[in-house]
């Protein structure tokens, strides 16, 4: 069976798709269809769109990607408070309200409290301590 490569850069041609008998456009590399008419084919051929292509192997697969490490984030650290614990940031990453509640939890209030405060509300209650 002979195959054919696009080497313009856009060609159109009739196929049978899953929506049934459609044209289709063909960028610069692909591979005509099968069932593309003879006539659209030859027509291709003569304007110098696609050519026949000497021997249809598959591509070889693409090689698997390099994995990609992450370092890990570098956060900025605020300043203690003089027991050995250090406050998470205002804003930013690792703000959240969970991580001002493990800080409140590690500094003697209650979870359920810290937990049921807002965050701006625990933060200027933990700078009141």
């Amino acid at each position: 069976m002979d195959r054919y490569q696009v080497v313009a850069p856009y060609v159109t041609v009739p196929t049978t798709t899953r929506r049934g008998q459609q044209v289709i456009g063909l960028l610069k590399g692909a591979f005509v269809p099968d069932d593309a008419p003879r006539e659209w084919v030859d027509r291709h051929l003569r304007k110098k769109l696609i050519e026949k292509v000497a021997s249809f192997a598959a591509p070889a697969p693409a090689p698997a990607p390099a994995p990609v490490v992450k370092e890990p984030e570098k956060r900025e650290e605020p300043q203690g408070d003089g027991d050995g614990l250090t406050a998470p940031p205002e804003s930013g990453p690792g703000s959240g309200k969970q991580e001002w509640v493990d800080y409140a939890v590690a500094r003697g209030m209650d979870r359920a409290e810290a937990a049921s405060m807002k965050r701006d509300d625990l933060i200027a209650a933990l700078r009141e301590d």
